[in-house]
């Protein structure tokens, strides 16, 4: 699992604040390996639509 500062795919960060999460998921594909978050993906992948996936990276408040 890495810390990334962003989404790769759409490039959504999360700003620290006193409520609120400390981080999100940025899921990898199980098909065509495409990163990306809930927010640019929602539960299928942006890039080639499947389902199959594994929460690999998460992105911290900076």
């Amino acid at each position: 699992m890495a810390h990334l500062s962003a989404c790769p795919k759409c490039g959504r960060t999360l700003k620290k604040s006193t409520f609120g999460g400390s981080h999100f998921p940025v899921y990898t594909c199980g098909k065509c390996s495409q990163k990306y978050c809930k927010e640019c993906g929602d539960n299928a992948c942006p890039k080639c639509g499947s389902t199959s996936r594994g929460q690999f990276d998460e992105v911290y408040a900076r």
